[in-house]
C-alpha cells in the first residue's frame, strides 16, 4: 500500500533536516574554537548582532546582507594598521527573526588577547557595520556590554578568555547551544546549499 504524503511527514522532514544543519554547526564550531585556542592561549571574545534600523529592514534582501557580510570579512581579512587587525578569527551565523529584527547577522570574534577592553573593541566593530559597511542602514546590539548583566545556563562566555578556563567551556557551550541553532533561517531562502554559518581565520603576523 503506498504511503500517502502528509503535512506531519513534511514537518519531519523539515525537523531532521534542522537537527542534521545544527549538527554539523556544532561540529565546525567546536572544531574551530579548539584550533583557535591551540594556537595561543587567550583570546578577547567579542559577540556583537549586526542588524538594521527599524526603517529599512523590510528593505534589506538576503543578498543585500550577504554581500555586506562579505565585505566586513574581506576588510578584516585585509586590514594591517587599524581595530580590525585585532580580529584573529571568527564565527557567524545569518538569521531572521522570527516576529521581528528582520535579517542579522551574529559574530563571534576571537580578539587578540594581547588587549583589554572588551566593550570597546564590540562597540568599534558595531559601529563600523554602521558607518562603513552599510552606509547608515546598520544597527548593532553589543552582548559584551551586557555580559555580567544575563543569566545565561552555559556562563559569561565573553571578554578574556583563557585557555583550559572555566570560561572556555563555557564559550563551547555558547558555541554548541546558541551560536549553532538552526531555528531562524531567513524566509526568503531559495537556494538549500546556501550557506548560513561559517567560520573564518584571519593571518596575523
Amino acid at each position: 500500500m503506498d504511503h500517502k504524503f502528509t503535512p506531519h511527514d513534511d514537518n519531519e522532514r523539515v525537523a531532521r533536516a534542522t537537527q542534521i544543519r545544527q549538527t554539523r554547526n556544532q561540529k565546525r564550531g567546536r572544531e574551530f574554537q579548539g584550533k583557535r585556542f591551540s594556537s595561543r592561549s587567550r583570546y578577547l571574545m567579542l559577540f556583537v548582532t549586526l542588524t538594521y534600523k527599524p526603517m529599512y529592514q523590510d528593505d534589506v534582501t538576503l543578498w543585500t546582507i550577504q554581500a555586506q557580510r562579505d565585505r566586513l570579512l574581506k576588510n578584516i581579512e585585509n586590514s594591517r594598521h587599524s581595530f580590525l587587525s585585532g580580529i584573529h578569527g571568527c564565527i557567524w551565523h545569518l538569521e531572521e527573526g522570527l516576529t521581528s529584527g528582520g535579517l542579522h547577522l551574529h559574530l563571534l570574534i576571537f580578539y587578540s588577547g594581547a588587549f583589554r577592553g572588551d566593550v570597546y573593541y564590540a562597540q568599534r566593530i558595531g559601529e563600523y557595520w554602521v558607518d562603513v559597511i552599510t552606509g547608515g542602514w546598520g544597527a548593532y546590539w553589543n552582548s559584551n556590554a551586557e555580559k555580567n548583566k544575563r543569566d545565561y545556563p552555559w556562563g559569561v562566555a565573553i571578554g578574556q578568555v583563557d585557555r583550559g578556563s572555566v570560561k572556555q567551556d563555557s564559550l563551547r557551550e555558547f558555541i554548541d547551544n546558541y551560536m549553532a541553532k538552526n531555528n531562524q533561517v531567513p524566509t526568503m531562502r531559495n537556494n538549500p546549499h546556501l550557506k548560513l554559518f561559517g567560520a573564518r581565520v584571519f593571518n596575523r603576523y
